[in-house]
């Protein structure tokens, strides 16, 4: 076990406002896994300070602080979405935490207020290797304990009481942990406070798998894994850390490889659903990973599912290689509409929703060079997506996040065509509100956006973390 302190961890930190302006409310809900929650909505509803009117002001949106990470990128790994941890009293006192996952099996704790070191933690100091391209190994998958159903507003919570740095209150530590799943397939279970391990690591997949995500729900850890990397077959796994047996259960893609860039998805009731490059979209019961329903398109998928309720129907969404979004009846597995063609390449590797303050439900897809937005409307009876708006021309664009109305959209960039440039754009109109310009100077390939409480974050290439922002002002 390595523990570095802030004085031994070698980062570059860029201050872009006094430390005492980047205080962030410690409100509004938490990213506790890839793409926000459970249902892989990738959106935060409620936020303290991002709305549409405070990101179109001028020179009010901004780039608040960003922090160079010690991490060798793996082909085009670098680092994961950043997970937060609004509202905790450490034993250093009141704090708000970002946790990083890096391709060289790292996991970082950074105060997001003050841009400061927490704690940092190499998982499995002699890895070695860069991979391949397709099967790049080393990036950490973290996640965080995650609620079933999603998440709806409510007041913002006390903060969270964990234990001393020895970890001496277990179950508290346990409730704001860290999950994490090394290169070498192993689950970590780390103290929030230290980045030590709070148990025994756990033995979970072979070495070197490709994992497309995961998420902790009921006690139990759930992970995807692609392409048969480390020759560990494309699927889902689960292990439940905390039980005596710790008992791997699995299931196994027969068609194709699972796809998205977060996966498993998992409805309110907890059933897992995910899509495969062999045209299906499969249904999981919960803890087991039997079987219990399957949608065959006949040509493959290329984004990971989301779930959500529609009036109080469960539906489930995902995007296919023929350029349409299918909207299909959890209860049954069956399609029950979908889009017109989106353009003329397939939508990528995500997908996004939200439900506006009207009660409209919205679902963004980022296909071409632009992001499309579509809104939910019934067409006698049957739910069904309407086209509403489309972005401007975005490079490369990346998956897009939701929060609090606004849709922020990323250029992903590249080593030919440049760097990343964030966007922010409202989410019910298409109007453009603010842009980075060229606050990024690498481009962006894992991880992707994330954010909440005031600040998104975008995680580049040469393993350097940015947080753009609304500084409070005292």
């Amino acid at each position: 076990m390595t523990l570095r302190s802030l004085g031994a961890v070698s980062f570059v930190v860029c201050l872009l406002a006094p430390a005492t302006a980047h205080a962030q409310g410690r409100g509004g809900p938490n990213w506790t896994t890839y793409n926000s929650d459970a249902q892989r909505t990738a959106s935060i509803r409620t936020d303290p300070r991002i709305s549409t009117d405070s990101v179109s002001k001028p020179g009010v949106f901004q780039l608040i602080w960003k922090t160079r990470l010690e991490n060798q990128s793996r082909q085009m790994n670098s680092l994961t979405q950043p997970l937060l941890l609004n509202n905790i009293i450490s034993y250093k006192g009141f704090k708000a935490l970002a946790f990083v996952g890096g391709s060289a099996d790292n996991v970082w704790s950074i105060d997001y207020e003050l841009n400061r070191m927490f704690w940092a933690r190499r998982l499995n100091p002699g890895s070695t290797g860069s991979g391949t391209p397709q099967c790049p190994g080393g990036l950490t998958a973290i996640t965080r304990v995650t609620p079933l159903p999603q998440a709806t507003p409510a007041p913002t919570p006390a903060p969270a009481r964990v234990g001393g740095p020895a970890g001496l209150n277990l179950g508290m530590n346990l409730a704001a942990a860290v999950y994490a799943i090394s290169g070498a397939g192993m689950v970590h279970v780390l103290n929030p406070q230290t980045g030590e391990d709070l148990s025994p690591p756990v033995k979970f997949l072979a070495p070197n798998a490709k994992v497309l995500g995961s998420v902790f729900v009921d006690g139990m850890l759930y992970a995807a894994t692609a392409d048969n990397c480390g020759n560990v077959a494309s699927g889902v796994w689960t292990v439940e850390p905390g039980s005596e047996a710790k008992a791997i259960r699995n299931w196994t893609a027969g068609k194709g490889t699972v796809v998205g860039n977060a996966a498993p998805t998992l409805g309110a009731d907890g059933t897992v659903y995910v899509a495969t490059t062999g045209g299906e979209v499969v249904a999981l019961q919960a803890r087991s990973l039997t079987p219990s329903g399957v949608f065959t398109a006949g040509t493959p998928f290329t984004t990971g599912p989301i779930a959500f309720s529609y009036k109080n129907r469960a539906v489930v969404v995902a995007g296919n290689s023929d350029g349409r979004l299918y909207v299909l009846d959890a209860a049954g597995m069956t399609a029950v509409s979908r889009s017109e063609p989106v353009a003329a390449t397939a939508p990528n590797s995500g997908l996004a929703t939200w439900e506006d303050s009207d009660g409209t439900r919205w679902v963004l897809a980022s296909a071409g060079t632009k992001v499309l937005a579509f809104r939910f409307v019934d067409r006698n009876g049957t739910p069904a997506l309407q086209q509403a708006w489309s972005s401007r021309d975005i490079a490369t664009p990346a998956p897009p996040i939701v929060i609090n109305g606004v849709v922020f959209a990323l250029a992903s960039g590249g080593p030919r065509s440049g760097p990343a440039v964030l966007y922010a754009i409202d989410g019910r109109s298409g109007k453009d509100l603010w842009n980075s310009g060229s606050a990024i100077t690498s481009f962006v390939r894992s991880g992707g956006l994330s954010g909440g409480d005031g600040q998104v974050y975008v995680p580049t290439y040469d393993n350097t973390l940015y947080a753009f922002g609304i500084p409070l002002e005292h």
